[in-house]
């Protein structure tokens, strides 16, 4: 998937793996107990305020973050360096909080959020910012000095740790937003105090006297400055969307297009853990002009992190209404056709950012920001024309959330497939457009294959039978990348080596566990 020939990058790339699966399960079982404890109407509040403020972090951020890690990752900074940077995230906080505290007026806060207090507002405010904007920038410190094993471990004892606080607050019947927001400042705040301790410089590395404000906010104005248009357009593209959508749809339909997007997430597992250290190592290679290895690291982990979610995505379609409603309740059940369409989503979302992850790595922000304009612009209008009510003078076709996921659906695989083929001319790689439609036709003809042929033959009830036709269909996908390795950008022998690998470890451990 990575440079597997290097033992550093393929154990970072593994504990990344096992560990984000399981953060991932545990921050999915925490999700979905909120929706289903809050209900669509207070849910679909939550993931408004959420979307929304994390939308409006990029107008002061300005891919500063992204800049951060970039050149962390590209060789050892002085800590000079990283306390100039982190003074610019407390200045973006202290001024983010003035603004909605003191500076907007009520009529503004009234109608951008529909109703809801200031002091929730900013309350969701911190936490947003604590969780995606302080704990990720540490993160990045954490990664860029090769520490993936403890950050993991470090993010999977969080998660943990907010599942309990959750059930906890549940129990004693303190589930209200206030509380859920406190919370989240209080434990992002301490993970992100010990991730940033582990960023390590070696002696001699990272000489102090190289840094001043000037020449750091030179460093990162000439990285951010084709950005910024891009990142302020980004906020109004993300914003509208969820804005539009609370406005013509209400909080339910938002709690519809929120689980949906959720439950189909876990189709980017994979891409989420590998992400980090497949900018750093596409970094590294590119700084040493290795575009061989540049070429391999995208094609490899293009296909594979594709098959994977396509996959998973597979796996759920067939059953989009009864995973709803075994999951969250009959009340989502009106949310399915959201929920069907939005699985298909990650499938793009997963190119699309390892596309852009290229672009940030190879320091071709431009191109980025360029395709990014034309996207985001056309996305806004199609959005409204999804959303918009029949009856306004530029009539939409007032499809809610269903509008909201075809339009991501839709977009998504536009700006990947742009973007790949950006990419493909300018590295020379292969352009993968016909492995993406042999794959998904692949998935989805084995999945409604194996549900239609386990109801024929047995009368089960619901869960035993939704268990045994997804074993058939994964058994299935087995045989088919057996029989065609080159769709996982493998080989015979790199199969046959790796279930080798497995089976050995498999006995190891039944031999241990036995004596």
């Amino acid at each position: 998937m990575i440079n597997f020939a290097e033992p550093s990058t393929a154990k970072r790339s593994t504990f990344s793996v096992i560990y984000n699966i399981i953060r991932a399960g545990v921050g999915f079982s925490t999700a979905m107990l909120l929706a289903r404890w809050l209900g669509p109407e207070v849910y679909g509040v939550l993931a408004f305020l959420v979307a929304s403020l994390l939308a409006a972090r990029g107008l002061i951020d300005m891919s500063a973050s992204q800049a951060f890690f970039t050149f962390l990752s590209q060789r050892p900074r002085s800590k000079k360096f990283v306390y100039i940077f982190l003074l610019w995230i407390v200045f973006q906080l202290i001024l983010s909080v003035l603004v909605i505290a003191v500076i907007l007026p009520d009529s503004y806060i009234n109608s951008i959020w529909q109703g809801q207090s200031r002091s929730l507002i900013v309350l969701a405010l911190i936490a947003v910012f604590m969780q995606h904007q302080v704990y990720q920038i540490a993160l990045s410190m954490a990664e860029a000095s090769r520490q993936t094993l403890r950050v993991q471990s470090l993010t999977l004892i969080m998660s943990v740790f907010h599942l309990l606080t959750i059930v906890a607050l549940w129990v004693w019947d303190l589930l209200i937003l206030p509380i859920i927001f406190g919370v989240l400042i209080l434990e992002w705040t301490a993970a992100s105090f010990i991730a940033a301790k582990m960023y390590v410089t070696s002696p001699g590395e990272g000489n102090d006297s190289d840094d001043s404000i000037q020449s750091v906010f030179r460093e990162f104005w000439l990285y951010c400055k084709p950005l910024i248009p891009y990142v302020w357009l980004g906020f109004f593209y993300v914003f509208v969307d969820r804005w539009l959508l609370q406005i013509w749809g209400g909080s339910e339909e938002q709690a519809y297009y929120a689980v949906a997007f959720q439950i189909s997430s876990v189709s980017l597992l994979a891409t989420a853990a590998i992400l980090k250290v497949f900018w750093k190592e596409v970094a590294e290679a590119y700084k040493l002009n290795n575009i061989s290895l540049v070429q391999n690291l995208y094609t490899k982990t293009t296909r594979i992190l594709f098959v994977i979610s396509a996959i998973i995505g597979g796996a759920i379609i067939p059953w989009s209404e009864e995973v709803l409603s075994l999951i969250l309740g009959v009340s989502y059940s009106q949310g399915a056709v959201t929920f069907t369409i939005m699985l298909l989503y990650p499938l793009y979302q997963c190119l699309g950012q390892i596309n852009g992850t290229v672009f940030y790595a190879t320091e071709n922000v431009k191109i980025q920001a360029n395709l990014g304009y034309v996207f985001m612009v056309t996305s806004i209008v199609v959005t409204y024309l999804l959303l918009a009510p029949a009856t306004y003078a530029l009539p939409g076709m007032a499809l809610e959330s269903k509008g909201l996921a075809i339009k991501m659906l839709l977009m998504g695989f536009l700006h990947a497939t742009a973007s790949s083929y950006i990419i493909t001319r300018k590295f020379g790689v292969k352009f993968d457009l016909i492995h993406q439609v042999i794959v998904l036709f692949l998935v989805l003809a084995l999945a409604f294959i194996s549900k239609l042929a386990i109801s024929s033959v047995f009368s089960l009830s619901l869960v035993p039978e939704m268990i045994i036709a997804t074993l058939c269909y994964l058994f299935s996908m087995i045989i088919v990348f057996i029989s065609f390795p080159g769709l996982i950008s493998s080989s015979r022998d790199e199969i046959n080596a790796t279930g080798s690998l497995i089976l050995n470890k498999v006995r190891l451990t039944a031999l241990t566990l036995k004596n």
